[in-house]
């Protein structure tokens, strides 16, 4: 009669194989508990942009405040929360969040590149506030039978045919009805600056066309 041995483990201990699973739901538990921790901070992140979004600066700040406690590293945390506090007329604690922050800003070009951001959407936010005044002196009012959408067709139109001037002239309508859009702003004066360079050329090519007149002659 044969008998199959079994492994032997000594007294009260439990065998590897037990031993091996115990361990694997110890690393599979420590990793759950991480991810969550990641996904908690990313939902509060997202949470503070859609009140940033709906222009609720206050709300969005206690929200990524909360969110940079649990990742104080976080280079997208720390862009929301410094635009949050700018939002919010709170430039110095905005500055001071990129510039005296856990990481140092020598020693990072991400967060550098940061603050030199959020100083030129300083820029591009003073510089479309000014415009919108500029517009309202000169008369202009919202159209409310025109769609965002209809706006920004017909600038696209424009730009595809290259005309600068027309492009600008359009979208500024559409950064009257949102003065805090900074993208629409930078599209403003980057087309200012095609126009002003086309000018440039035109008249440097009126001045040579006339110079070669007056040789002629």
């Amino acid at each position: 009669m044969c008998v199959r041995a079994r492994p032997c483990h000594p007294p009260g201990e439990p065998p590897m194989k037990y031993l091996f699973q115990i361990f694997l739901l110890i690393v599979i538990a420590a990793a759950c508990y991480i991810g969550y921790g990641r996904w908690q901070v990313s939902q509060l992140n997202n949470e503070g942009v859609r009140l940033l979004n709906e222009d609720r600066e206050r709300e969005a700040i206690a929200v990524l405040e909360r969110a940079k406690a649990r990742a104080p590293q976080n280079q997208f945390i720390l862009r929301n929360l410094a635009e949050a506090y700018t939002r919010a007329n709170e430039t110095d604690k905005a500055r001071a969040l990129l510039e005296g922050g856990a990481v140092d800003l020598k020693s990072n070009a991400t967060l550098q590149r940061n603050a030199e951001l959020l100083k030129e959407d300083e820029r591009l936010r003073a510089n479309a506030r000014a415009r919108v005044e500029r517009m309202k002196a000169e008369g202009w009012k919202n159209e409310e039978n025109v769609t965002t959408q209809t706006i920004m067709d017909v600038a696209q139109m424009y730009r595809d045919m290259g005309d600068h001037a027309h492009v600008i002239m359009i979208l500024e309508r559409a950064l009257f009805r949102d003065p805090d859009n900074l993208d629409l702003e930078a599209r403003i004066e980057m087309h200012e600056k095609s126009l002003a360079e086309e000018k440039i050329r035109e008249a440097e090519k009126t001045g040579m066309a006339a110079k070669d007149a007056g040789t002629k002659q």
